[in-house]
């Protein structure tokens, strides 16, 4: 919003907000790399969590995130006191290969729950994760299936990716005729944008699209009942 504003005022400060918008996205990857690393964990993958961790921990030291290193950190001695029981249950018994199976089932199971919620970047951990399993267990039936499920999920992101365009060229037309003082048409732009958001469950984008219309209303003058009934 700060730097849609900024246009109006000779890009004042832009330099400084997309520095701002440049370190928030650092520390977003910092949480992400935290986030994935718990999921891997609660799936016992701990070699793969270990390494969301320990790159959680890179990026924070990076940007001198002293937060984000420490929970990064904390991290990763949770995992590795987890790790070092399953290390030693590992030893006194060898584990199953249908239990692998059972595993590797629910790792689908999972993945294609996510992938109904709209978590592609979810569904597609779940399915590579059964898919490592599944060929370990060299089992040629469920690779193929996991392979046209992950062929499936990446024509499906492709297509959210081309919608996800489509809007970011509608804002940008919208932000073209707020320049032109073609203020309704601009609205008008950015209602079919937010539409495609909402679809996609883009809830960060739906945010900073609000606030883009915001601001054309407060431009046109309009109250706020209008405004939040021209919002729909």
């Amino acid at each position: 919003s700060a730097q849609l504003r900024s246009r109006y005022a000779d890009n004042a400060g832009a330099e400084y907000i997309e520095q701002r918008m440049d370190k928030v996205n650092q520390y977003r990857d910092v949480y992400d790399n935290i986030a994935l690393g718990d999921k891997l964990l609660e799936l016992t993958e701990y070699a793969l969590a270990e390494q969301k961790y320990e790159l959680a921990k890179q990026t924070a030291a990076a940007i001198y995130f002293d937060g984000g290193k420490e929970q990064a950190l904390a991290a990763l001695v949770t995992l590795y006191e987890e790790w070092a029981v399953a290390n030693a249950a590992n030893e006194t018994a060898a584990v199953d290969a249908a239990a692998d199976q059972v595993a590797a089932a629910e790792l689908i199971a999972q993945g294609d729950t996510a992938y109904a919620a709209g978590d592609l970047t979810g569904a597609k951990v779940f399915f590579m994760i059964a898919l490592e399993k599944y060929t370990e267990l060299n089992d040629t039936a469920q690779t193929e299936v996991l392979n046209g499920k992950m062929a499936a999920l990446d024509e499906k992101q492709a297509e959210v990716d081309q919608q996800i365009a489509g809007a970011q060229l509608l804002e940008a037309e919208a932000a073209l005729l707020m320049e032109e003082g073609q203020l309704a048409q601009a609205k008008e732009q950015l209602q079919k944008a937010k539409n495609v958001y909402q679809e996609l469950g883009q809830d960060d984008k739906l945010e900073k699209i609000q606030g883009e219309m915001d601001l054309v209303d407060s431009q046109l003058g309009l109250p706020p009942e209008e405004a939040v009934s021209g919002n729909g």
